[in-house]
């Protein structure tokens, strides 16, 4: 049976139109990564052969469309198939690690569990020491609890050049929680992707305006036009060019 994009709040208002957007232009891409040709080709089967699968890396495409599609009546158990499979994975091993976060993610915007999978992702964004965690703290923060925030804005300093450029582009989760102490620690989006202006990494430098632009929303051309005269000939190109698609 023929899957379509199903991407909504869920019933969690942290999943912002932001969030959403994002989602919206990641569908396509996750089809492709199942094996669908196109879009309109995607079906139940195509998804249960990935989420049965081998392939961890279309294991985790199967499991993120299982959250963001409208499952047919009638159709495959998919959501069956994930938890089944969700429970063997090893979220201790980065290799198995994405599959484990995105199904725990997919297996609560179904309601499946949300309470189990809110403290499943709450326990890997605090305990792993993984590539993932920073995504395990946006999708905790998309279902209401923003815990992970003292994990990502550590991430976002870490020695692993690929932690931090995940932090950096998972900050925007914790956007509805901007001010707010956790743990201690005040949550600040802005701030924190800010730092990502600095960072050694050229990677990081690169990214950081147009995350910027994006948390910022309405104020984003006034932030990026200091940033378009930097002394950093990285993020000064980054920012020209992301003011550039602003004007058009």
């Amino acid at each position: 049976m023929q899957i379509l994009p199903g991407i909504e709040p869920s019933g969690f208002p942290a999943r912002t139109e932001l969030v959403l957007a994002r989602e919206v232009r990641l569908w396509t891409i996750r089809s492709s990564a199942v094996g669908a040709a196109d879009p309109e080709d995607l079906t139940d089967e195509i998804l249960m052969t990935a989420v049965t699968g081998d392939d961890v890396e279309r294991l985790a495409a199967a499991a993120w469309l299982v959250g963001r599609s409208e499952l047919p009546v009638g159709g495959l158990d998919l959501g069956q198939a994930v938890e089944s499979r969700a429970r063997a994975l090893n979220a201790g091993d980065d290799f198995e690690a994405l599959s484990y976060v995105e199904a725990q993610m997919s297996l609560a915007l179904i309601d499946r569990s949300v309470r189990k999978c809110r403290r499943r992702l709450s326990d890997f964004a605090r305990k792993a020491d993984s590539l993932y965690v920073p995504l395990a703290a946006y999708y905790l923060a998309q279902l209401g609890d923003p815990a992970g925030w003292p994990a990502i804005s550590g991430a976002a300093r870490r020695a692993n050049e690929q932690i931090r450029i995940g932090a950096a582009r998972n900050l925007v989760g914790f956007l509805p929680y901007d001010g707010q102490l956790v743990d201690g620690a005040k949550v600040d989006v802005l701030g924190a992707l800010h730092a990502g202006l600095v960072d050694p990494s050229v990677f990081v430098r690169r990214e950081a305006p147009a995350l910027i632009a994006e948390a910022a929303g309405s104020r984003a051309r006034s932030l990026l036009d200091p940033l378009a005269a930097s002394d950093d000939d990285e993020v000064r190109a980054a920012a020209q060019s992301v003011l550039e698609q602003l004007a058009g």
